[in-house]
């Protein structure tokens, strides 16, 4: 007689599960943020203005920037 275990109702399958997604959002956010510097910077927009809209600190945003200008 086989024994049946359904993984999808075990504890710690639902606490990884539900790290990833976490987890994810949070590289979807940030990913997001970067795209609005990159624009915000190709406009020419202060480092302030772009701070604020992608609601992330200047010191942040001047990393994205020297990373957006060693890719060039």
């Amino acid at each position: 007689m086989p024994i049946t275990y359904d993984i999808k109702t075990d504890f710690l399958y639902k606490k990884g599960k539900a790290e990833g997604k976490a987890e994810g959002i949070e590289e979807g956010m940030e990913r997001k943020s970067r795209i609005v510097v990159a624009r915000g910077y190709e406009k020419g927009l202060s480092l302030e203005e772009i701070a604020e809209l992608a609601d992330m600190p200047v010191e942040w945003v001047i990393a994205v920037i020297r990373e957006i200008e060693t890719e060039k």
